[in-house]
């Protein structure tokens, strides 16, 4: 009898050791998985010149909602009349992607960008609206930094959030595709978690800026906002645009870059838009390019 109560005991007290190393924090050697989520905003302006500016931020925040990784874009364009109508361009390089090619007197767009990016991991939403900006060392633009609080505040109250859990280090990566083309400034985006070469977590989104000419002057029309926040609103025969690109997003969790790029995109259930996936599989592949 004695025998079996020891027994018993031993097995209790490894399953208690167990379940007490399975609860300890990454550091102490242990596989516990960390819960995240990742959420991305954009914020759309539109100048009296006609320039459409979109700020672009991709977030992966803690349980308590503290800023894991950041990282932020603009991509912008001024529609220019050709022969009476806009002209046509095939695509716009966002400012963190020209890098150093994208350089003012107090430096480069890039450059500064991570600095605020940097001077905000940790933060929670509060933290960041707070954030004295003459304080964030090398990133001294004079209103860019005040589009980056905006837009980083419009991804932490984002509906539009992705969770996932890992134990492991992840990058993130985040690109922004623009183009012109029939009078409409298009613009998609994708935020991509990635966890040994493979996505972990997507979100993409897309909007669209239109414009109009009557005797020679260009005008904006109404924006309603990215077409994933427009929601049931922006359907199309194929359903809406939102669930669509949710249903493109769940096909490509654990694939690899090239996986996605070899898609084939008539197997994707739930996403049967005629053109928007091509776009979604460039913005994506986009995102590995720039993932740190």
């Amino acid at each position: 009898m004695k025998k079996i109560i020891s027994l018993v005991l031993i097995l209790t007290l490894s399953l208690f050791a167990f379940a007490a190393c399975g609860n300890k924090d990454k550091d102490d050697n242990t596989t516990t998985e960390k819960n995240y989520s990742l959420a991305i905003a954009v914020e759309t302006s539109i100048g009296d010149d006609n320039k459409v500016s979109n700020y672009v931020a991709a977030l992966v925040l803690d349980e308590n909602n503290k800023i894991v990784a950041v990282r932020i874009d603009c991509v912008e364009t001024t529609p220019a009349l050709e022969a009476g109508a806009i002209k046509d361009v095939a695509s716009v390089t966002s400012k963190v992607e020209l890098g150093d090619a994208y350089s003012m007197d107090s430096g480069s767009f890039a450059k500064q960008t991570k600095a605020f990016e940097d001077a905000i991991v940790g933060k929670t939403a509060d933290e960041v609206a707070a954030l004295d900006l003459t304080l964030v060392t090398g990133c001294t633009m004079p209103y860019s930094p005040f589009s980056f609080k905006a837009v980083v505040a419009k991804a932490f109250a984002s509906t539009n959030k992705t969770s996932f859990k890992t134990t492991e280090s992840f990058t993130l990566g985040l690109a922004a595709d623009m183009s012109v083309s029939g009078g409409k400034v298009t613009s998609y985006y994708a935020g991509t978690v990635i966890i040994g070469g493979k996505i972990a977590a997507t979100i993409i989104d897309c909007n669209d800026v239109e414009f109009t000419v009557a005797d020679d002057v260009i005008s904006a029309k109404e924006y309603k906002g990215t077409k994933v926040e427009q929601g049931d609103a922006y359907s199309m025969d194929s359903g809406s645009f939102a669930k669509q690109t949710e249903a493109f997003e769940n096909a490509i969790i654990g694939k690899t870059a090239d996986e996605v790029a070899a898609l084939d995109l008539t197997l994707v259930t739930g996403c049967t838009m005629p053109y928007s996936p091509f776009s979604f599989k460039a913005v994506v592949a986009g995102s590995f390019t720039n993932a740190r």
